[in-house]
C-alpha cells in the first residue's frame, strides 16, 4: 500500500466515478495533499487506470498510470491539482474497452 494513502486517502472523497465493463473507477480528491489519483477495482490483470490534469496557468498537462495486478485493484500515483482544476479518470480495459469519467471539479 503506498504511504500516501495513509496521509491523503483518509479524507479523500470521490469526485467522478464511471464503470467500464465491470471495473469501477474513480477520481480520488484529497484536499489536504490538494492531489488527485485515480483508483481502479474490480479490473482484470493488466487493466490499465489513468489519471489526467490539465496544465494549470497553461501549462502542461500531468498524468499518471498503473496497472492492476491479480487482486483486480489499482491506484496511479498522486499528481498536484489546485482547487478548481478538472481531473479524469481513464481505464482501458485488456479486451479494448476504454471509458472515462466526466470531469470532476475538485475542492
Amino acid at each position: 500500500m503506498p504511504r500516501w494513502r495513509d496521509l491523503c486517502g483518509t479524507a479523500a472523497t470521490t469526485t467522478a466515478d464511471v464503470i467500464v465493463g465491470t471495473a469501477y473507477v474513480e477520481v480520488r480528491y484529497s484536499k489536504t495533499c490538494r492531489a488527485a489519483w485515480a483508483r481502479i477495482t474490480r479490473a482484470a490483470p493488466g487493466d490499465v487506470i489513468q489519471i489526467k490534469a490539465p496544465g494549470a496557468r497553461g501549462g502542461a498537462a500531468r498524468a499518471q498510470n498503473s496497472r492492476a495486478g491479480a487482486d483486480g485493484d489499482a491506484y496511479t500515483e498522486m499528481i498536484s491539482v489546485d482547487a478548481t482544476a478538472r481531473t479524469t479518470a481513464c481505464a482501458t480495459l485488456t479486451g479494448g474497452t476504454r471509458g472515462c469519467t466526466a470531469s470532476g471539479a475538485q475542492g
